[in-house]
Protein backbone atom coordinates (compact mmCIF):
# COMPACT_ATOMS: atom_id res chain seq x y z
CA UNK A 1 0.00 0.00 0.00
CA UNK A 2 1.15 3.59 -0.66
CA UNK A 3 0.57 4.57 3.09
CA UNK A 4 2.93 2.52 4.39
CA UNK A 5 6.02 3.74 2.13
CA UNK A 6 5.65 7.11 3.86
CA UNK A 7 7.24 5.08 6.90
CA UNK A 8 9.45 3.61 4.84
CA UNK A 9 10.62 7.05 3.59
CA UNK A 10 10.40 8.82 7.19
CA UNK A 11 12.82 5.87 8.78
CA UNK A 12 14.93 6.38 5.61
CA UNK A 13 15.76 9.90 6.24
CA UNK A 14 15.64 9.38 9.52
CA UNK A 15 18.75 7.21 8.80
CA UNK A 16 19.83 9.72 6.07
CA UNK A 17 19.86 12.43 8.44
CA UNK A 18 21.72 10.74 11.69
CA UNK A 19 24.53 9.96 8.84
CA UNK A 20 24.96 12.97 7.92
CA UNK A 21 25.14 14.74 11.25
CA UNK A 22 28.03 11.53 12.08
CA UNK A 23 29.74 12.52 9.02
CA UNK A 24 29.76 15.82 9.79
CA UNK A 25 30.83 15.65 13.50
CA UNK A 26 33.47 13.27 12.47
CA UNK A 27 34.82 15.77 9.98
CA UNK A 28 34.87 18.57 12.55
CA UNK A 29 36.72 16.49 14.76
CA UNK A 30 39.64 15.79 11.99
CA UNK A 31 39.43 19.93 11.13
CA UNK A 32 40.54 20.23 15.13
CA UNK A 33 43.40 17.70 14.36
CA UNK A 34 46.95 19.77 13.95
CA UNK A 35 48.25 17.19 11.28
CA UNK A 36 45.34 17.83 8.96
CA UNK A 37 45.28 21.34 9.65
CA UNK A 38 49.27 22.09 8.70
CA UNK A 39 48.92 19.75 5.63
CA UNK A 40 46.89 21.82 2.38
CA UNK A 41 46.03 19.13 0.35
CA UNK A 42 44.12 17.50 3.90
CA UNK A 43 42.47 20.40 4.71
CA UNK A 44 41.61 21.09 0.84
CA UNK A 45 40.05 17.97 0.79
CA UNK A 46 38.32 18.46 4.26
CA UNK A 47 36.56 21.57 3.24
CA UNK A 48 35.73 19.75 -0.05
CA UNK A 49 33.76 17.20 1.91
CA UNK A 50 32.22 19.84 4.32
CA UNK A 51 30.43 21.76 1.50
CA UNK A 52 29.17 18.46 -0.05
CA UNK A 53 27.48 17.90 3.05
CA UNK A 54 26.19 21.20 3.66
CA UNK A 55 24.79 20.86 0.20
CA UNK A 56 22.40 18.03 1.48
CA UNK A 57 20.68 20.26 3.64
CA UNK A 58 19.30 22.09 0.80
CA UNK A 59 18.84 18.96 -0.73
CA UNK A 60 16.68 17.29 2.06
CA UNK A 61 13.45 19.76 1.59
CA UNK A 62 13.26 18.71 -2.39
CA UNK A 63 14.08 14.35 -1.75
CA UNK A 64 11.68 14.84 0.96
CA UNK A 65 9.16 15.93 -1.70
CA UNK A 66 10.19 13.76 -4.23
CA UNK A 67 9.81 10.55 -2.30
CA UNK A 68 6.25 12.10 -1.56
CA UNK A 69 5.47 13.12 -5.20
CA UNK A 70 6.45 9.61 -6.31
CA UNK A 71 4.69 7.61 -3.50
CA UNK A 72 1.62 9.49 -5.08
CA UNK A 73 2.26 8.70 -8.53
CA UNK A 74 2.79 5.36 -7.88
CA UNK A 75 -0.60 5.82 -5.78
CA UNK A 76 -2.69 6.83 -8.76
CA UNK A 77 -1.31 3.96 -11.35
CA UNK A 78 -2.42 1.14 -8.03
CA UNK A 79 -5.56 -0.61 -8.10
CA UNK A 80 -7.54 -0.66 -5.05
CA UNK A 81 -11.31 -1.72 -3.79
CA UNK A 82 -12.75 1.00 -1.14
CA UNK A 83 -13.01 -1.65 0.86
CA UNK A 84 -9.62 -1.27 2.14
CA UNK A 85 -9.92 2.42 3.07
CA UNK A 86 -10.97 1.77 6.65
CA UNK A 87 -7.68 -0.39 6.70
CA UNK A 88 -5.64 2.38 5.41
CA UNK A 89 -6.54 4.99 7.61
CA UNK A 90 -6.12 2.55 10.75
CA UNK A 91 -2.63 2.27 9.38
CA UNK A 92 -2.26 5.66 9.01
CA UNK A 93 -3.08 6.66 12.51
CA UNK A 94 -0.49 4.06 13.71
CA UNK A 95 1.94 4.97 11.08
CA UNK A 96 1.64 8.70 12.33
CA UNK A 97 2.49 7.27 16.36
CA UNK A 98 5.92 5.79 14.28
CA UNK A 99 6.55 8.74 13.11
CA UNK A 100 6.08 10.92 16.39
CA UNK A 101 8.65 8.24 18.01
CA UNK A 102 11.17 9.33 14.83
CA UNK A 103 10.67 12.61 15.50
CA UNK A 104 11.55 12.41 19.22
CA UNK A 105 14.15 10.20 18.67
CA UNK A 106 16.07 12.69 16.14
CA UNK A 107 15.29 15.68 18.20
CA UNK A 108 16.89 13.83 21.22
CA UNK A 109 19.53 12.76 19.06
CA UNK A 110 20.31 16.29 17.73
CA UNK A 111 20.49 17.84 21.18
CA UNK A 112 23.09 15.73 22.36
CA UNK A 113 25.68 18.01 23.32
CA UNK A 114 28.02 16.32 21.10
CA UNK A 115 26.31 17.60 17.88
CA UNK A 116 26.22 21.48 19.35
CA UNK A 117 28.82 22.42 16.88
CA UNK A 118 26.97 21.72 13.53
CA UNK A 119 23.48 21.51 14.28
CA UNK A 120 23.01 25.06 13.11
CA UNK A 121 24.28 24.14 10.02
CA UNK A 122 21.57 21.70 9.17
CA UNK A 123 18.14 24.25 9.15
CA UNK A 124 16.64 22.30 6.80
CA UNK A 125 16.93 19.33 8.13
CA UNK A 126 15.88 19.77 11.66
CA UNK A 127 12.84 22.11 10.18
CA UNK A 128 11.73 19.56 8.84
CA UNK A 129 11.85 16.87 11.13
CA UNK A 130 10.27 19.33 13.45
CA UNK A 131 7.05 19.16 11.73
CA UNK A 132 7.63 15.41 10.62
CA UNK A 133 4.30 14.55 11.63
CA UNK A 134 1.90 16.86 10.00
CA UNK A 135 3.44 16.56 7.15
CA UNK A 136 3.61 12.91 6.63
CA UNK A 137 -0.38 13.61 7.43
CA UNK A 138 -1.24 15.87 5.08
CA UNK A 139 0.74 13.82 2.49
CA UNK A 140 -1.22 10.45 3.56
CA UNK A 141 -4.66 12.31 2.97
CA UNK A 142 -3.44 12.68 -0.07
CA UNK A 143 -2.18 9.56 -1.26
CA UNK A 144 -5.33 7.85 0.35
CA UNK A 145 -7.91 10.34 -2.08
CA UNK A 146 -5.25 9.91 -4.51
CA UNK A 147 -5.43 5.71 -3.93
CA UNK A 148 -9.06 5.56 -3.50
CA UNK A 149 -10.56 8.71 -5.48
CA UNK A 150 -9.86 7.97 -8.95
CA UNK A 151 -12.31 6.24 -10.91
CA UNK A 152 -11.86 2.27 -11.51
CA UNK A 153 -11.16 1.18 -15.61
CA UNK A 154 -14.37 -1.09 -15.19
CA UNK A 155 -17.37 1.69 -14.11
CA UNK A 156 -19.33 2.90 -16.82
CA UNK A 157 -19.37 6.98 -17.69
CA UNK A 158 -22.40 8.29 -16.95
Amino acid sequence: MAVMDLVAVGILLFFVSISLFFGSILLYRFGENDMIAGNAEASSSLNTIKSSLHAFNSWFPFIFVGFLVAIAIGAYFTEAHPVFMVVSIILLVIFLAISGILVNMFTEFASASQFTPIINEYGNIVRIWDYMPYLLLVSSIIIIIVLYGKRSSNEPVY
